[in-house]
């Protein structure tokens, strides 16, 4: 809502408070409620997004995927549903890229470029070295033909193919 809010009838105690709204940061505060008192709580929200630089929140969400037309493996058409997640807003660049792994494995040079020429796997070591970078925990585990990801790990991982699909459709 805009302007004031009046809440009668709350018992008394302490809570959390959280206010969103969209284009803000999303505000948080403890307080505390008196009987026969009157608390007044002042929410001046932020222009901003809760989201890590570089990164957008996708709503989950339910949608259609396959094709009953394509591949094998895309038959047939069904319904998917995914939950809410962070993908990167840009495609990650060959500057960063080699910040993190040391060299540029890119056909097409350019420090703000795409990196191009990477594997899955490379991917996936990426994603674990940039975690750690940032004292994150590491999504993946294993080696080889065994890995295996941790979709609780607060760090960087590669969207699902339904994740994928989803994010691109918009």
């Amino acid at each position: 809502w805009n302007g004031i809010k009046l809440l009668d009838n709350i018992p008394e105690g302490t809570y959390d408070l959280t206010a969103k709204a969209q284009g803000h940061k999303t505000y948080t505060a403890r307080i505390t409620i008196s009987e026969n008192q009157t608390s007044i709580e002042d929410i001046q929200m932020t222009v901003g997004s809760d989201s890590p630089e570089g990164m957008v929140l996708v709503e989950g969400g339910t949608f259609h995927m396959g094709s009953n037309d394509g591949e094998s493996d895309e038959k047939p058409v069904h319904s998917v549903t995914v939950g809410s997640f962070l993908i990167g807003k840009y495609e990650v660049t060959q500057e960063l890229w080699e910040s993190v792994m040391g060299s540029n494995p890119s056909e097409f040079k350019g420090s703000n470029r795409p990196v191009d020429q990477v594997s899955w796997g490379n991917a996936v070591q990426f994603c674990n070295k940039l975690s750690e970078k940032e004292g994150l925990q590491k999504a993946y585990s294993g080696s080889g033909d065994n890995i295996t990801c941790d979709f609780n790990s607060n760090g960087y991982r590669l969207p699902t193919e339904a994740e994928w699909e989803y994010a691109a459709r918009g």
